[in-house]
């Protein structure tokens, strides 16, 4: 059946951080090379990926404003989990100045391509607003 997203999002930072030969104790100053190179070839997952990486600083130092980029740039092209992390991080004002609006909006458009975490996101949000 194949691994849940974020299995395989926290598989591809570690893969990213490790030297060729995967031992995870050594890592490579060019943690990122691999989904970078994917991304710059306009691959919306391995930029969301990638924005994972960012966001949690696996694999590499975090970084919430190029998370972010990452984010937009990938939900743009389509990607249903940007579209979701990208709503989360307007939720939690991280890398972005928080705006639930935002949330709302990036949550529903996730939620449209049938994103269940997204949905459920955005259940609680207009819960919490009645």
């Amino acid at each position: 059946m194949g691994l849940p997203m974020g299995t395989i999002g926290h598989r591809m930072c570690w893969v990213a951080a490790t030297n060729v030969d995967l031992e995870p104790t050594k890592t490579t100053p060019n943690h990122s090379k691999w989904l970078t190179k994917s991304s710059e070839q306009e691959n919306s997952l391995a930029m969301c990926n990638l924005g994972a990486c960012y966001d949690k600083g696996e694999g590499c130092d975090q970084n919430e404003t190029k998370a972010v980029e990452l984010y937009e740039k990938s939900a743009n092209l389509g990607c249903s989990d940007a579209m979701h992390n990208f709503g989360n991080c307007y939720e939690r004002g991280a890398g972005v100045t928080k705006d639930l609006n935002q949330a709302r909006e990036w949550y529903t458009k996730a939620a449209a391509q049938s994103h269940i975490q997204a949905q459920t996101e955005l259940d609680s949000l207009n819960a919490a607003n009645n």
